[in-house]
């Protein structure tokens, strides 16, 4: 099984979700002058979705639904998997209908109807939990995100081609990936030094933790 497989490669879902991070927006940079072919892969994404969620597993359920709240961490398999699960589809749909927000919560809405569904339909023997819900929306949330993020890189490219000179685009949508490289280091030490005026209070040092999860730590949160 998917699940399984999954299980003894725990890699391939942390692989999959950086890859995503960094390729998506470039991805939906490159779709967003062809909303029809991005509306055509999302909706085909969809399949694998429907596929692992609603095909009969063989095995009937005996629990209709458990109320769990699990963020995704990248040690937990199944959460991931479940978050990329929508990540794409909503990637590539929001850049399509030009509507990230609209489809996260579409997206959202649908997640909710297919645990309804398990929970209905116990010879599925689909698993309804709470936590997939949750896993699918931040999923959901995350797609939404790298669409939006999409347009802005599309502009750069834009801008060579109206300009005559695609060099100039490509320099551009490079300086502003080195801005946000340097921004999000220097975030990331300002962050780590924590404020001087709490230094020798906590032992050992934890940096900024104010808003932020303890267990994923700075970067996590």
């Amino acid at each position: 099984m998917i699940t399984t497989f999954l299980v003894e490669h725990r890699w391939i879902t942390t692989v999959a979700f950086w890859l995503l991070v960094v390729a998506g927006p470039v991805l939906g940079a490159w779709l967003v002058p062809r909303p029809r072919l991005a509306t055509g892969l999302g909706l085909a994404s969809l399949v694998p979705t429907l596929a692992l969620t609603l095909v009969p597993s063989g095995v009937p359920s005996t629990v209709r639904c458990v109320a769990e709240w699990s963020l995704p961490t990248f040690g937990a398999v199944e959460i991931m998997a479940n978050v990329l699960l929508f990540a794409v589809p909503v990637l590539l749909l929001g850049v399509g209908f030009r509507a990230p927000l609209r489809v996260l919560l579409v997206a959202s809405l649908g997640s909710a109807a297919i645990e309804a569904v398990q929970a209905v339909a116990t010879s599925l023997g689909r698993a309804c939990t709470t936590g997939d819900w949750l896993a699918n929306t931040v999923g959901a949330a995350m797609g939404a995100v790298l669409a939006i993020l999409a347009i802005p890189v599309a502009f750069c490219f834009a801008y060579g081609r109206q300009v005559g000179d695609r060099r100039q685009g490509v320099a551009l949508f490079a300086a502003m990936g080195v801005m946000l490289v340097i921004a999000s280091a220097a975030l990331y030490a300002a962050e780590r030094a924590g404020n001087p005026l709490h230094t020798g209070l906590v032992s050992p040092p934890a940096g900024n933790m104010e808003g932020k999860e303890v267990r994923f730590g700075l970067i996590g949160s």
